[in-house]
Order: structure tokens, then sequence, then C-alpha cells
């Protein structure tokens, strides 16, 4: 065996074992991008994007169950029609609690949320909220 493929080998399996410093792997665990939240923090942003994309659906329902409502000549069943507003209803109470986690984010988070994402949100829980005040009257 040479030299070379001597300390070819003993480099194969000080890596295999862990000891080389150069691996990728290390240096994907020290990555300051990567170690910057903590688990909390990540468990909130979770929170608040459910919160965030509850209310986009809900309104999207709702509206999707006034149209049929609207466009089909049927006798509904008052509970049948009580739908949209119950799915509006929801939709508003989870648009404040995504309304509030934003600003919650915004301070718990140390590495700063897009300013897009913060727009998208604000506007996708605000949604639900004015639609049903518009609708009230």
């Amino acid at each position: 065996m040479s030299k070379k493929s001597k300390r070819r080998s003993r480099s194969e399996q000080a890596r295999r074992r862990g000891r080389d410093h150069d691996s990728p792997k290390s240096a994907e665990s020290s990555s300051p991008e990567r170690n910057e939240e903590s688990a909390a923090a990540h468990a909130l942003t979770t929170f608040w994007m459910l919160c965030v994309m509850a209310s986009l659906m809900s309104l999207v329902a709702s509206l999707g169950f006034t149209f049929v409502i609207n466009t089909f000549e049927r006798q509904w069943s008052p509970e049948f029609l009580q739908i949209p507003d119950l799915i509006l209803f929801v939709g508003s109470a989870t648009g404040i609690i995504g309304l509030v986690l934003t600003w919650l984010v915004r301070v718990i988070r140390r590495v700063a949320v897009p300013t897009t994402m913060v727009l998208v949100a604000v506007i996708g829980c605000a949604l639900p909220i004015a639609v049903r005040i518009l609708s009230v009257m």
C-alpha cells in the first residue's frame, strides 16, 4: 500500500468516526442561521402561520357557501343559510388571534420575518374581520 492510499484511508476512517472537523456536517450545524431561533419562536411562528391560513380558508369557504346559496334557487333550510356566517365568525376569531400573533412574532424572533410575509399575514387576518363587519351593516 502506498503512502498516499494510507493517508486517504486514514482520513476516510476519521471522517466515519466523526473526528474530521472539515466535514460538511460540522459546517452545517455551526451555521448561525440554523441556531438563531429557539424552539418556542419556531412553534409560535408555526401557530401564527396556521392562524393566517385558517383565516384565509374560512373566508374562501364562506364566500363559496354564499355563492352557492345565491346562485342555486332552492328552499334552503335556515340552518344552512347560517353556515357562511358561522364560518366567517370562525375566520374572524382566527384573524384576531393571527393579528395578535403577528405582533408577538415580530417581538419574539431574533431573525426578522420578511416584510411581505407580515403584510400578507395582516391582510389575510384582517379580510375576514372586514367582511364580517361589512356583512352586518
